[in-house]
């Protein structure tokens, strides 16, 4: 079983009436352009978050775009208002070795569908819980909720969410302030998926729903000949004590489970 610290001597925090409102604190990083560089790490974040509020989160990147050798790193988020780790717009982040614990929605997220190259590396989700004042998915949360395919997900634990423990959710076109009908996540590679672990969780403990079909050219012609099917691997995943699932694949084309246990 996983053991997390949450503890850190450099905190960032909402006040104590924070709670009465679901009304915390919040980190976000905007400087689109500017290619500036973020190293964020060993910081304990609580009370933070602001319910019903899109864009107020504990740790928020927002439409950064290209952000090489930036990372978050040993962070520890816990007893939060509205998620943990947010990308939106944003590519080539390293999320590695944090804490989400007792968070509301979707905890470690990508946003609109057009982030990509963005690796989340050795974190430890626990107690995911429902959140009815964001996106209407968020009322079944996931630990990780990824919405292009190719992003890295390697090591990680998920545990304890009301209901998945990871989720690959691509849509056909990036959305809301990202529409961009030159990508098609629904048909991107998927990234390195690699020794990760879900339990516990109220549903499933992996999930790709609703369509992936990753082909040799995204937005190609829909011609298996000039346009196949490439291979998606999932390898070393375990998965156990989930109430439905373990892995479940919906909609899907040429996935390899390699290593792996479910049950």
């Amino acid at each position: 079983s996983e053991v997390g610290l949450l503890d850190r001597n450099l905190q960032i925090e909402g006040d104590a009436d924070s709670w009465k409102q679901s009304f915390g604190g919040h980190c976000i990083f905007h400087s689109p352009g500017r290619h500036h560089k973020v190293e964020m790490e060993y910081v304990q974040l609580q009370r933070m978050g602001q319910k019903k509020l899109l864009g107020r989160y504990p740790i928020h990147f927002h439409l950064e775009k290209n952000v090489e050798n930036s990372y978050v790193r040993g962070c520890a988020i816990h007893d939060t208002f509205n998620r943990a780790v947010v990308v939106h717009d944003s590519n080539h982040l390293l999320i590695e070795a944090n804490i989400a614990y007792n968070t509301r929605g979707h905890a470690f997220f990508t946003e609109d569908g057009n982030e990509r190259f963005n690796t989340f590396k050795d974190n430890l989700g626990m107690m995911s819980n429902p959140a009815s004042s964001q996106l209407a998915h968020d009322v079944f949360p996931s630990t990780f909720w990824i919405a292009n395919p190719l992003n890295n997900l390697i090591g990680n634990a998920a545990a304890g969410s009301s209901h998945l423990g990871f989720w690959i959710a691509p849509p056909q076109h990036p959305r809301q302030a990202s529409v961009d009908e030159t990508q098609c996540p629904f048909q991107s590679p998927l990234g390195t998926v690699v020794g990760n672990t879900a339990h516990s969780n109220g549903r499933h403990g992996f999930w790709v729903h609703e369509e992936h079909y990753a082909r040799q050219h995204e937005c190609g012609d829909d011609n298996e000949v000039a346009n196949p099917f490439i291979a998606s691997t999932i390898t070393n995943l375990t998965a156990w004590k989930n109430l439905e699932q373990g892995l479940g694949l919906t909609k899907i084309a040429k996935y390899v489970i390699d290593g792996t246990v479910a049950v």
